[in-house]
């Protein structure tokens, strides 16, 4: 059985990631756009739907986390859309395409969206894992209050532990783009 505790640190968490990628997205429309464009995956009279249409998806499933109304269904979509993220990632990095931007940014400007890498498909792969500890069966205790301090504190920490991951990676493919470059140029 898992423990409430960590069925709504979960469902905060998600509710948490889900809104600020919606949020990333929708302040940055049409470089979405053109991320979603630069995958190769959709074809081009459908982008600017899709574009629209994802972080709709994103924002409905925050809220269903949030209040928790049918989780199940939600962890479900949650592991669903974060897979379908991770095999887009994946298709294009078979195809050696991974110079485009991830588009899948914490927040801040999608100009500065990680390059495609197997580590993002390997987080989207871990996080749509994490989203279906929910449908596993859970206790039926009650939280005590020190409790709920400690699952904001845990949910803020998890936060800043994310961002701090990803910019890890971003860093990690500047610094690889970088060596590439001063290569071309001793060659």
């Amino acid at each position: 059985m898992v423990d409430p505790f960590l069925l709504r640190f979960v469902s905060l968490g998600f509710a948490l990631l889900f809104l600020l990628a919606s949020v990333h997205k929708l302040t940055g429309l049409e470089e979405f756009q053109a991320a979603l464009s630069d995958y190769g995956l959709i074809p081009p009279g459908l982008v600017r739907l899709t574009a629209h249409l994802i972080p709709m998806m994103e924002v409905s499933l925050a809220l269903g986390w949030l209040f928790a109304v049918q989780i199940q269904i939600v962890a479900y979509a949650s592991a669903g859309l974060l897979a379908v993220y991770g095999l887009a990632m994946g298709i294009n990095l078979l195809r050696g395409r991974v110079h485009i931007g991830c588009g899948c940014g914490f927040g801040g400007a999608l100009q500065h969206d990680q390059q495609l890498s197997v580590g993002l498909v390997l987080r989207n792969v871990g996080l749509a894992s994490i989203a279906l500890i929910v449908t596993l069966p859970g206790s039926q205790r009650e939280l005590g209050a020190g409790e709920y301090v400690m699952l904001l504190a845990a949910v803020v920490v998890s936060a800043l532990l994310y961002a701090s991951v990803s910019q890890l990676f971003q860093n990690s493919a500047a610094i690889h783009s970088w060596r590439k470059a001063l290569e071309a140029v001793h060659d």
